[in-house]
């Protein structure tokens, strides 16, 4: 037998980080969301500013809060935060450079 001593194993501390990995996940999802929104807002606004506000009257905020502005918006926040979200899940797969392309024919 060895004299070796060895520690004693200690609980590990999974569940709280896997609480913490979901907590940041949903952060940074959160924070792209918030980024697909103020590009989606500052597109649809410099619409607003070059084609709409020289046509209509009223005010930039009437402008800016009709439907159909606030319909696009809507659209091209979610299309902004889909686009990123396909692309991170993309990044995140593994490359394929040491497996074959092509399965082997038997």
């Amino acid at each position: 037998m060895s004299s070796v001593i060895r520690p004693t194993q200690t609980p590990s501390p999974v569940p709280v980080a896997g609480a913490w990995r979901a907590l940041l996940a949903w952060l940074g999802e959160g924070a792209w969301m918030l980024a697909a929104l103020v590009l989606a807002v500052a597109l649809v606004a410099f619409f607003v500013l070059v084609v709409e506000l020289p046509t209509i009257e009223g005010s930039f905020g009437d402008a800016l809060t009709t439907p159909v502005n606030l319909a696009r918006i809507a659209v091209l926040a979610s299309a902004a935060w889909l686009w990123s979200y396909i692309h991170r899940a993309i990044r995140q797969v593994p490359a394929r450079a040491g497996r074959p392309r092509v399965p082997p024919v038997d």
